[in-house]
């Protein structure tokens, strides 16, 4: 690796003396602040992000997800030692990868972007892996090897580099169709044999089911040229459906070969089926006859059948990569290989034949070598080069299945402080946070993470860009909060967002917040300045205002002194008839002297006009008395106090009858006092 420091991107700077503050985002993601230590060079502000997913990425982040979630549950529940995992576990990783690799399948409908090709890549490297981690456990060693001829099949397009180098492009079977005499297309003979040397026998059938001479033979009559090119062709027909291979397995479809349950059974007809390959290529009559009316058809033909026997010329020749030529020897040459050794000895044989020209050549080459030993570090090692953090944060899931990847991956490193599997989901968080659609999947993988995943979650909470206009994240972020059960990390959640709407002027929106918390001092603060203009000249305004916001000041909870004033005046109401003095009078007592002592002559002004029925004349006693104590500054106490006599006595002779009687004797008490 180089010393050079990595470039991630260049921010403005103001020239000569200037300062650059920097501060953390969230996750890959740096806030510069270039602040200019001089009044004509302008200050700036730049953030930096790097590692962060292209769009194709976060869709297949999105679809993986939750599968990846599940399988964290099962795995966890099943509590695996680090021997290695349960049946159960296995089962449920196995589908996983499958079901991962369906959705990493690219549809081949338009031209492949950058991103497509890079998640089709992938894709190889992902069923790889899984091929040997998973899929060898599943049947026997012997078995696996036919199944690399599966997974070039799958993965043909990125393996090939682009559709149009793939072994059979749609673009090529749409023009054979169209061609009056396909055999004469510059294509159809390389291509033919290059899928018989993969074993892409249906293809094959189908491309030599085009051959003009098959036309012809049905409707020209007798024609010894037709006759003796149909005659090859047939040959090479029957024996392609002849074809042994192992059910289930390989790059066969449906029933165009002769399958067989197991190996063993495939390989001892296949000594039977490779003698008729031979006998046809001794039958010195059936050539002359065709070479001497279409040498073309012949010896092509004749090649094709070379590949079905196992000549190593005819087999090599039509293959363009070392995955095509590794796959190619083990179905015709060496398939009966049964160790991993020996298909690394011929891995590495097929790469000096063919040069890795491509980086995801050098990738696939390396991971399959570190397979072929059994070696998980080296292939993860391998992977982590070019690997998406999508993948480093997936892949290793796979190779802890392999009984060499179990105990490796698993162990705690100290350098790190926990294992390679949690290092690699935390770098994949960090790419998925500064995202505003994907930061709640970075707090999903965090929540599996069991060294750092809590303080990881706190500080992705922290910084999240709480907006009064953006309620829908702070719920998000207040769910996953519950989840965990964070109560506390909860409520900062919900205190950041009412300081978010109470910075932007949202006060409704800041009660409504923090009253879920019942947070009295900032709700104080939040109605403070409402309270001091409601109670001011411009109280019209005010009581406008808070009309607007009756739902979310009727919510708050009792302890706000600022709220008591707000709600004082609003019972008062506008005329003095509508007055709830009873209400204001079990306000005021909320409030301390000198808040009292601002709304009491608001208070006693409305009180001598209400409505007598609605009083109680334990209201208008508590007034009495708070004007005594407090009311020396109230402009002509003493008929305040002559009014709240009244009152006094207008409320008992608004009620029962027995208060009625003793109204007299309330109004003499009053005076004596």
């Amino acid at each position: 690796m180089s010393d050079q420091p990595i470039v991630l991107a260049q921010v403005p700077s103001a020239p000569g003396a200037s300062r650059i503050n920097f501060s953390w985002g969230l996750g890959n993601e740096i806030f510069c602040c270039d602040i200019s230590s001089t009044e004509s060079e302008p200050s700036s502000s730049s953030c930096v992000q790097w590692g962060v997913l292209s769009a194709p990425q976060r869709r297949i982040a999105y679809d993986t997800a939750g599968k990846f979630l599940e399988l964290q549950r099962e795995l966890h529940r099943s509590n695996t030692s680090p021997a290695g995992r349960s049946q159960q576990e296995w089962t449920a990783t196995l589908a996983f990868s499958k079901a991962v690799s369906s959705i990493l399948e690219s549809t081949d409908d338009a031209e492949p972007t950058p991103e497509d090709i890079q998640a089709s890549q992938e894709r190889a490297l992902w069923d790889l892996i899984s091929l040997f981690a998973l899929d060898s456990q599943a049947t026997t060693q012997d078995t696996l090897f036919p199944d690399l001829s599966r997974w070039l099949l799958s993965n043909a397009i990125s393996l090939a580099g682009s559709p149009a180098a793939s072994p059979f492009p749609h673009k090529l079977a749409a023009s054979l169709q169209e061609t009056a005499i396909p055999e004469s297309h510059p294509e159809y003979w390389p291509t033919l044999k290059r899928l018989v040397a993969l074993g892409w026998i249906a293809d094959a059938l189908e491309i030599l089911g085009l051959h003009s001479a098959w036309l012809q033979w049905g409707s020209a009559g007798e024609n010894p040229e037709i006759d003796s090119q149909v005659a090859v062709l047939e040959a090479a027909t029957l024996l392609l459906r002849r074809m042994p291979s192992v059910r289930g397995r390989g790059a066969s479809k449906g029933s165009t070969t002769r399958e067989f349950d197991s190996l063993q059974e495939c390989l001892t007809y296949r000594t039977s089926w490779q003698q008729q390959c031979n006998a046809v290529l001794e039958d010195t009559a059936l050539w002359e006859q065709c070479e001497s009316n279409a040498s073309e058809t012949a010896e092509n033909v004749k090649n094709i059948i070379y590949i079905l026997s196992g000549n190593e010329t005819a087999v090599t020749v039509p293959t363009k990569t070392w995955a095509e030529l590794l796959v190619a020897k083990l179905l015709h040459i060496h398939p009966e290989l049964h160790s991993l050794a020996e298909l690394r000895q011929l891995l590495h044989d097929c790469i000096e034949e063919r040069a890795l020209s491509r980086e995801i050549d050098h990738l696939l080459a390396a991971v399959l070598d570190a397979c072929c030993e059994g070696d998980s570090q080296t292939a993860l090692r391998a992977c982590s080069v070019l690997a998406s953090d999508w993948l480093m944060a997936h892949v290793p899931t796979i190779l802890a299945s392999h009984p060499s990847g179990a105990s490796l991956l698993s162990r705690e490193l100290a350098h790190l402080g926990t294992n390679q599997i949690e290092f690699y989901a935390l770098e994949f968080a960090a790419a998925l946070a500064p995202h505003a659609t994907t930061w709640p999947l970075a707090a999903s993988y965090l929540s599996w993470c069991e060294a750092y995943g809590q303080c990881g979650f706190y500080a992705l909470v922290e910084r999240l860009p709480y907006d009064a206009s953006n309620p829908a994240l702070a719920l998000k972020a207040s769910e996953l909060c519950l989840e965990q059960d964070l109560e506390s990390l909860e409520a900062l959640v919900i205190r950041n967002q009412g300081a978010a709407c109470w910075q932007h002027g949202h006060l409704g929106g800041a009660l409504t917040w923090l009253t879920k918390i019942r947070d009295i001092e900032r709700i104080d603060e939040v109605i403070k300045p409402l309270a001091s203009e409601i109670w001011s000249s411009g109280a019209s305004t005010a009581l406008q205002t808070v009309k607007l916001m009756k739902e979310s000041i009727d919510a708050v909870p009792a302890g706000s002194t600022h709220h008591a004033m707000v709600q004082v005046k609003t019972l008062l109401g506008n005329t003095s008839n509508t007055s709830d003095i009873d209400g204001a009078v079990h306000l005021l007592k909320q409030l301390p002297q000198s808040q009292l002592e601002q709304c009491l002559g608001a208070v006693l002004t409305a009180a001598p006009t209400a409505d007598p029925s609605k009083v109680s004349s334990e209201a208008v006693m508590q007034l009495l008395e708070w004007l005594e104590s407090y009311g020396k500054d109230f402009g002509h106490q003493a008929v305040a106090r002559l009014a709240l006599v009244r009152l006094l006595v207008a409320t008992h002779a608004a009620g029962t009858p027995e208060k009625a009687r003793r109204a007299p004797e309330a109004a003499v008490a009053v005076a004596e006092r």
